[in-house]
């Protein structure tokens, strides 16, 4: 790492990229979280052992509520595996279309039916079998 980041670093003269973090905490031998653990105990005002301790339980509440277990969904080859913007309906909606298709029901009988819009039911109609 240039001297002169360092220099800029230790004088708040430029923001931390993950890229300096994870060399700083490299250069120190270091896991770089333990960097951003430090900096936030000091900036909250709290101690290493209770801010470990709400980020277990925040951990713990992402774990409970399936988002740890999704993670590996989302990453393909290494990286973050694209999605198409917009909300995400329920399998539950897609499947109710997806079993009125197959009984040979037209969309519009479907979006009737299920009390979806059109768009909605067209939309998701154009990915299923």
């Amino acid at each position: 790492m240039e001297s002169r980041t360092l220099r800029n670093l230790e004088s708040a003269q430029t923001g931390v990229t993950l890229d300096t973090l994870s060399k700083v905490a490299a250069g120190l031998n270091i896991h770089p979280l333990n960097i951003q653990i430090l900096a936030t105990c000091i900036d909250e005002g709290v101690s290493t052992a209770d801010l470990m301790a709400k980020l277990s339980a925040e951990l713990k509440l992402l774990d409970d509520a399936g988002v740890t277990a999704r993670i590996p969904s989302e990453i393909v080859d290494g990286e973050l595996a694209p999605k198409k913007p917009g909300k995400r309906h329920s399998p539950d909606t897609i499947a109710a279309i997806g079993a009125l298709k197959a009984a040979g029901k037209s969309q519009k009988e479907v979006y009737e039916t299920l009390g979806l819009s059109r768009s909605t039911v067209g939309r998701i109609w154009k990915t299923l079998p």
